[in-house]
């Protein structure tokens, strides 16, 4: 399946280049976001954009860190992310460490949503292309959530 939003957002097959600002993701979107309330955002706000499959966040801290989120929720593979990413398609985290060896990717786990129960494992890869740094997290190998910052995560 093809999300028409993620393919209008990354049209060129490239990352939203930093700095950006709301309304250039808006008007790739082509929807309106909802502002929600952030102590440590610019102004207080930050956007969200709630899609059928998958939601995305933009960002603009306080201290100078700018990034976008996008997480699927959705069941099925979907494609029109750049660098041949696809929600939900098996890419283990072990092939994207080799991909983007060249950017010295890193490969570690860690544990999310912990309480005094349960605990899910998430595999992350981080690397920097340019001056852009990626984070992947995996979920049972498929990958789940895209975080692109002008930061070091």
């Amino acid at each position: 399946m093809t999300s028409k939003y993620l393919q209008n957002l990354f049209a060129k097959k490239q990352f939203v280049s930093l700095p950006t600002n709301s309304d250039q993701i808006t008007k790739l979107l082509k929807t309106d976001p909802s502002e929600m309330d952030c102590e440590t955002c610019k102004n207080g706000k930050y956007s969200n954009w709630d899609f059928e499959n998958f939601n995305m966040i933009y960002a603009n801290m306080n201290d100078g860190e700018e990034y976008y989120a996008i997480q699927y929720y959705g069941n099925d593979a979907v494609s029109g992310l750049p660098l041949w990413f696809w929600f939900l398609m098996t890419v283990r985290p072990s092939e994207c460490k080799t991909k983007f060896a060249r950017y010295n990717a890193q490969l570690y786990q860690t544990t999310v949503d912990v309480d005094a129960n349960t605990a899910k494992a998430l595999t992350v890869v981080t690397f920097k292309m340019n001056s852009t740094f990626v984070r992947l997290e995996f979920g049972n190998e498929y990958l789940s959530r895209l975080v692109i910052s002008n930061k070091e995560f």
